[in-house]
C-alpha cells in the first residue's frame, strides 16, 4: 500500500488507474488533488498496517487496512468533487 500510494500521488490522468470519478476525469486539477490525497492516505494506511502487524494480533492489521482504505477513498472522492467545482478550466459544466 505504501508503494502504491507513492505512485498514485504522482500519477497523471488516465482511465486505467487512480481515483477515477466523473470529476477527476473532467478536470486535471481535480485529478491531481484527489490522487495526491489518496496517495497520502494509502502511504499512511500501508505504514500503519505494517506497524500494527508487528505489534498486535492478526485481526488488527486487517482492520487497520480496511478502515484506512475506506477513509482514504471516501476523502479523495469528496476532495475530487470540491476541486472540480472550484476549477474554472474543468471540461464539463460546474452546474450539475
Amino acid at each position: 500500500m505504501t508503494v502504491l500510494g507513492n505512485y498514485l500521488a504522482k500519477s497523471r490522468a488516465n482511465v486505467l488507474a487512480g481515483i477515477r470519478t466523473p470529476w477527476t476525469l473532467a478536470s486535471d486539477h481535480a485529478w491531481v488533488t484527489a490522487n495526491r490525497i489518496a496517495g497520502w492516505g494509502f502511504v499512511a494506511t500501508g505504514t500503519a498496517t505494517a506497524l500494527s502487524a508487528l505489534i498486535s494480533s492478526p485481526a488488527v492489521p486487517t482492520l487497520v487496512l480496511l478502515v484506512g482504505l475506506a477513509v482514504s477513498t471516501i476523502a479523495s472522492v469528496i476532495v475530487s468533487y470540491r476541486a472540480w467545482r472550484n476549477d474554472p478550466d474543468s471540461r464539463t459544466s460546474n452546474r450539475s
